[in-house]
């Protein structure tokens, strides 16, 4: 028995040693696109929004603290641009 202990403790450091953010966001529930947005909204918590010129708005956010609460387009984005985000996707 200890001996496939050993072997899955293996498999799994190696999971993690070669696809960290793959392995971290399967444990954690979320798509891996899902984990990447959030790591970088939780490290820079910025709206990523465009502004009309093109210039992205950089509104300062509240960080969402946990990746399974976040949602791409929505929590990264300050009130005006969630509306935007919102209509485009209700087409209203």
């Amino acid at each position: 028995i200890s001996a496939c202990l050993v072997g899955s403790e293996m498999c799994i450091r190696d999971r993690f040693n070669s696809e960290p953010s793959t392995y971290i966001a399967e444990r954690l529930g979320v798509a891996l696109d899902t984990y990447e947005a959030w790591l970088a909204h939780i490290k820079l918590p910025l709206c990523a929004g465009d502004n009309r010129s093109g210039d992205s708005c950089g509104e300062h956010l509240e960080p969402v603290t946990s990746p399974q609460e976040f949602v791409v387009g929505i929590s990264d984005c300050c009130t005006a641009h969630q509306q935007g985000a919102l209509v485009a996707v209700n087409g209203r």
